[in-house]
């Protein structure tokens, strides 16, 4: 007997026929979350401000120390090119925002909302 040998395009034909006879039901995809407002806070350092060679994690560390028992404002810190952005907890943006002027912990730099 004679083994028959199918060129690629055959084989890939014969292999999409079969794919096709399986019924997979479509799943539906998430939707992405509608108008939520940025609350994150940009921290912009100029270059000669020793915060800056700081990570995000070592400044997220700073930060928590300095507001002492109220760690729960701040939940991350991330690194960007003009210094950093801070990430409260949900619906603590406001809080966050004074405890950062309350206890002056950046007074050398301009901190900014994402969104107005």
């Amino acid at each position: 007997m004679h083994k028959v040998l199918l060129t690629r395009k055959e084989a890939a034909e014969q292999r999409s026929s079969e794919t096709e006879e399986l019924n997979i039901p479509e799943t539906p995809r998430p939707q992405p979350p509608k108008n939520q407002p940025d609350d994150r806070l940009f921290l912009r350092l100029s270059n000669d401000v020793p915060l800056r060679a700081y990570s995000g994690y070592a400044l997220l560390d700073y930060i928590k120390s300095k507001l002492g028992s109220d760690k729960e404002p701040i939940k991350n810190v991330l690194p960007t090119k003009s210094g950093f952005v801070l990430c409260p907890s949900k619906g603590n943006l406001k809080v966050l925002e004074e405890k950062i002027s309350e206890n002056k912990i950046c007074t050398d730099a301009l901190l900014e909302k994402a969104s107005p």
